[in-house]
């Protein structure tokens, strides 16, 4: 009998001590982080939320932002925004600019964002840029992101179109 007690002691010590070691999602996250800060980012949650359907169901998940340096919203010459919405059944890509940026670039940025996949939206501003996702992906996606959206960073601060755009 004593062995049976002293068994269900050791077993709950031990529970509790794995109850507070962090998950395998955790630890990927957190090295997710750690990857993003040693590339020079800023990782911090953000006020904006990513609409994803599970089994015909709506859930509302929060996306974490990650800015490439501290970016300051007001005073900027331009700001572009390219977000995954969901509407009318299907995930649609909305871009949102205050910049006149010439067809060729809107067209090369919105196809190249596209085409990375694991972010849920992305905002250029003069001084930098912030992406949006749900940390699903590796540290060798976030390379990859970090590399594409620094491409198209310096790309859309080339192009020749300033001012804002005329909203018809």
């Amino acid at each position: 009998m004593i062995e049976v007690i002293i068994f269900l002691i050791v077993l709950s010590m031990a529970g509790s001590i794995l109850w507070v070691l962090p998950s395998p999602s955790q630890r990927r996250k957190a090295a997710l982080r750690s990857k993003a800060l040693t590339l020079g980012f800023s990782v911090r949650f953000c006020d904006k939320q990513f609409t994803s359907i599970v089994d015909g169901e709506e859930y509302l998940d929060p996306l974490i932002c990650y800015a490439s340096r501290p970016v300051q919203s007001k005073g900027q010459d331009f700001e572009i925004t390219l977000m995954k919405v969901w509407k009318d059944g299907e995930y649609i890509w909305r871009l949102d600019s205050l910049r006149n940026l010439s067809e060729q670039t809107e067209a090369l940025v919105t196809k190249r964002v596209q085409d990375i996949g694991s972010i849920q939206g992305v905002s250029f501003f003069q001084s930098g840029y912030r992406f949006y996702w749900l940390e699903a992906a590796s540290t060798d996606e976030l390379e990859r992101v970090a590399a594409t959206l620094d491409e198209l960073w310096a790309l859309m601060n080339a192009d020749g179109g300033k001012g804002k755009k005329s909203v018809e």
